[in-house]
């Protein structure tokens, strides 16, 4: 974006981006963007797995090949 910052739509705070675009016959105009700022969760921390002891496949892509067709 050649702009960016934030705006209230509505009563609702959001992120906005614009842009100055040129027409062909060079006109020049702003293409906007809003996105709506939402609440980040709480980052989680990694749950930690002992060398000596690996997960476990419990389906899914770790245990793919015993379950191929053909």
């Amino acid at each position: 974006p050649d702009y960016s910052g934030t705006a209230q739509v509505e009563g609702v705070d959001c992120f906005m981006d614009a842009w100055v675009k040129t027409t062909a016959d060079g006109k020049k105009w702003m293409s906007f963007s809003f996105k709506p700022k939402q609440k980040q969760p709480a980052p989680q921390s990694p749950r930690a797995v002992s060398p000596a002891q690996p997960a476990k496949a419990s389906g899914g892509f770790a245990d793919m090949d015993s379950d191929i067709p053909f």
